[in-house]
């Protein structure tokens, strides 16, 4: 019975480092892509302005 305890309590917590670290990817999969579209904006205004030179 303690066994079964345990492998409950130790799967609940795999469960909750496994979310954590979902969020956590998540959130640095958001920053990455909200540089990556500043950084595209940004050679878009540069690839404007040697366009219009």
């Amino acid at each position: 019975m303690e066994e079964a305890k345990s492998t409950i309590e130790s799967d609940g917590h795999l469960n909750y480092v496994i979310s954590t670290e979902k969020r956590n990817i998540d959130q640095l999969e958001a920053k990455l892509e909200f540089e990556l579209e500043q950084l595209q904006l940004e050679l878009d205004r540069e690839d404007s302005v040697m366009i219009s030179e």
